[in-house]
Formats: C-alpha cells, structure tokens, sequence
C-alpha cells in the first residue's frame, strides 16, 4: 500500500503542475478582464475545498481500491464509498473547483474560463473510456451504481446523512473499523476462484415461502493481496415473478412482472463474505441491497417483506 500511495502522489503532484501551467499560459495569452481582489478569499475557498475532495477521492482508491487515481494504475476493487456515495465523478469535480479557485485568486478570468474546456474533455473521458472499461471490469455491481448516483449531479442527502458521509470521506477506514481487515496480508473469505479445501456456502432465496433459486459454490480463506480478480466478475443471476411495487417506491407497478436477480461478492472479510444483491424490471434497478454471509453460521436477510436470502457454510468435514 507504500508504493501505491507513493505512485498516488506522484500522478497527482504531475496533474495539478500540468493544469497549473495550463491556466498560466491562458492567463498569458489572455486577460483584458482582470477580476477583482475581493474574490481572492473565495478562490482560497473553492482550491481548499476542492484539494479535500480530491484527496478524499484518492484516499478512498488506495484503501478500498487498492490503486491510484490515474487510468493506466487503476483500483482493482470497484470503489462507491466517501465522495462517490453523491456522485460518480467526485474527483473531477473536486479538480475543477481546485481550477477556478486558482483563476479568481489570480483574479484572472482566462483562467477561470479554462474550467469550460477542462469540464468538456473530462466528460468526454469519462463518457467514451472510463464509464465502458468500469461497465466491463466490474459488471452489475457497476450498472446498479450507474443508476443510482448521478454522473456530475450530487445527490442532497438528510442533514445528518450529510455530515456522516463528510465523515466517512475524510477518514474512510477508520470510520467503519476495516483498518485490519482491509490490509493487503489480512486472511479473509471469498468465493469461487482458487478455492479447492473442499468448503461450501449454500445459497437459498424464497419468495413467500416458495424457492426460487438455489446454489451452492466453494468458498475459502487467502491473504487479500494473493485474491486474483477474475477477467470477468462473476455473477449468479436467477428471475421470477414479482410485483415490483413490493420492492419499494422506485416503481409504482402492482402487477406481476418477471423480475432479475443478480448476486455477486461485494467484500471479503475476516468472518464473511459480503454479497451484493440486486433486482431490476425492464432496466430499472428496483432495489440494491447487502447480504453477509457468515463463514462459521447461517444467516438470513430480508430487506423486502416475503423475499429471504439465506445462506449456510458447508465444512468439508461435515459431509458425509
């Protein structure tokens, strides 16, 4: 984790000296509009605020992602904590807050106005490379976030949602007591890969005491950093029929409809193993929601009143 925040640091100290020099060449090449002194306190403002959303963002690729904010050393673990719980694109936004802050400091309008192309070349990338490489490297999971959290529109959460998550974004693993867990040389569980001890979780879903999917795969322990990720994430996905107005108030359809499930892990922890679990009708993500499946006992979750997610660990001693 050394080297990759001494790599993190390195990548954004060369992207704020290019922009840096970019907005003092526009300020060179043009700037017949000087912008008054008393807005110099607003541009320290906007660069304080911005460097911390940034920072934040890179905080949370390292610990979580276990990788660097630049595209070519990208985090190998999808990342939806901190800034990205309002938006998906935080540390950009972050950048341009960082941008016209350095413009009205300089009371320069040139430079302010180079947040304009700046925006577009960001949403440009993100739009035509980094949006399809994350749909391809991460699957649902990341489907599932496209359609909650808005590209460049944070959300406006409650108050004290607010304030936690300010929280959580400026401390992002001490806050939710994964420090250990989440070391590179941690042992933790996980499903399916290079498991061959002969353990097994048991998957059971029923809708209003009727099963409606079932599965059973491998599952063991390895250190995090010896977890290969697979080229593609894998996804248990089953369907049935449901009204999606029992799912919540995403959709206001009372009729039975057939609706998509998708599982997959989430996390890998000490004691479990997090499954991610989503529903979706005609392209509308009706509901997203964790599971923790214990590794030493069964557990049962049931975030929609009749829909129940058991699982249940299987030792290779226990089987007959």
């Amino acid at each position: 984790m050394v080297f990759a925040a001494v790599r993190s640091l390195v990548y954004m100290t060369g992207f704020v000296f290019l922009w840096g020099w970019l907005a003092l060449q526009a300020r060179f090449v043009y700037d017949g509009l000087p912008l008054t002194a008393g807005l110099r306190p607003v541009g320290a403002a906007l660069m304080a605020a911005g460097g911390v959303v940034v920072v934040s963002c890179a905080g949370w690729f390292l610990v979580a992602g276990r990788g660097t904010p630049a595209p070519f050393d990208a985090p190998r673990a999808f990342v939806a904590g901190g800034p990205y719980r309002w938006v998906r694109n935080p540390m950009y936004l972050g950048a341009l807050l960082v941008l016209i802050g350095f413009g009205l400091w300089h009371q320069s309008l040139s430079m302010v106005l180079l947040a304009i192309p700046a925006a577009a070349v960001a949403h440009l990338f993100v739009v035509w490379y980094e949006e399809p490489t994350l749909r391809r490297r991460f699957g649902l999971p990341y489907v599932a976030y496209l359609a909650l959290v808005h590209r460049w529109l944070p959300k406006r959460p409650p108050l004290v949602s607010l304030i936690a998550a300010l929280a959580l974004a400026l401390t992002p693993v001490s806050l939710r007591g994964q420090t250990s867990a989440s070391a590179p040389d941690a042992v933790v569980w996980h499903w399916f890969g290079d498991c061959a001890s002969g353990d097994s979780l048991v998957l059971d879903v029923t809708l209003d005491g009727k099963a409606i999917y079932g599965s059973t795969f491998p599952i063991c322990q390895a250190r995090r950093r010896a977890i290969k990720p697979e080229p593609q994430q894998r996804i248990l996905e089953f369907r049935f029929d449901a009204a999606p107005r029992r799912f919540g108030t995403r959709s206001r359809a009372t009729d039975p409809q057939a609706i998509t499930a998708n599982i997959w892990q989430a996390g890998a922890e000490r004691n479990a193993i997090t499954l991610g679990v989503s529903f979706s009708a005609e392209n509308l993500v009706l509901l997203n929601m964790r599971h923790d499946a214990l590794a030493s006992a069964a557990s049962r979750s049931e975030r929609v009143r009749g829909l129940v997610i058991t699982t249940r660990p299987v030792r290779r001693g226990d089987r007959k």
